[in-house]
């Protein structure tokens, strides 16, 4: 993981891979992340922004800020994607 920093917000660059959890209540598309043996799921509030079709188990690249904001699907911290492109 690259953090990017800037004076007012953190941009932080990694890998993952975009899940669907529409099985669980609330929740669409989220990305996991596995950090020190384990899985983190990122909710990013804007997927739909980049034209990337999302598919199960589809690995990406990404760079998102945090988001201060509150979500219904309560699986993980909420995320504002800044760049996302298909990991061949």
């Amino acid at each position: 993981m690259l953090l990017l920093s800037c004076e007012k917000e953190q941009i932080v660059a990694t890998k993952g891979v975009i899940k669907d959890y529409s099985w669980l209540d609330a929740c669409t598309w989220l990305i996991e992340v596995e950090e020190d043996d384990k899985v983190i799921r990122y909710d990013p509030i804007n997927l739909n922004d980049f034209k990337i079709v999302p598919k199960n188990g589809q690995q990406v690249k990404f760079k998102y800020k945090p988001f201060d904001g509150a979500g219904s699907c309560m699986a993980g911290p909420i995320i504002k994607l800044t760049s996302l492109k298909e990991d061949n």
